[in-house]
């Protein structure tokens, strides 16, 4: 259970408590760019190990059929199958994951739990390395491609929001 919970225009932040750590969780989107960022912080500078689970959905109903996941250069990719309904009028949709502040390596399912094939939750798992302070940023793009990060802070899309 969180100590503190904060709400803004465009984020949200925890604040976790422990005998000897804070730790400082912020999930905002930014105004020009197609992005959501989450920010993980320890107070004290602390190096914690982390598991990140993400399930992606590119269809109507879930596991009807496999979203298409490709790693290149610490970033992944994911994108619908063509088959999709959502194809049908996105064919280039596809959705960026990259993480900044720590090395990752990624999984499935099966790292979670024993009996169960890849595939069979639709999950993406990233097992971080120990990091005091480190950033995933999600990219959802209708036309796939390349698209610029913003190089703004949390406290600068916070004030653009307000701005806007």
């Amino acid at each position: 259970m969180p100590s503190l919970f904060e709400m803004g225009f465009n984020y949200v932040r925890w604040y976790y408590k422990t005998a000897e750590d804070t730790l400082i969780i912020t999930n905002y989107t930014t105004l020009d760019t197609p992005e959501v960022h989450l920010h993980v912080k320890s107070e004290k500078g602390v190096a914690y190990r982390y598991l990140i689970t993400n399930q992606i959905t590119m269809n109507v109903n879930e596991y009807e059929l496999p979203v298409h996941v490709t790693e290149q250069n610490g970033e992944l990719s994911f994108k619908a199958d063509r088959s999709s309904l959502s194809a049908e009028v996105y064919p280039n949709l596809e959705y960026r994951m990259r993480v900044n502040g720590a090395q990752m390596k990624v999984g499935d399912e099966t790292e979670l739990a024993s009996g169960v094939n890849a595939g069979d939750a639709s999950l993406t798992t990233l097992q971080l390395d120990s990091s005091a302070e480190w950033t995933l940023t999600i990219q959802g793009l209708l036309e796939g491609g390349q698209t610029a990060s913003s190089t703004r802070n949390f406290e600068e899309e916070v004030a653009a929001y307000r701005t806007f």
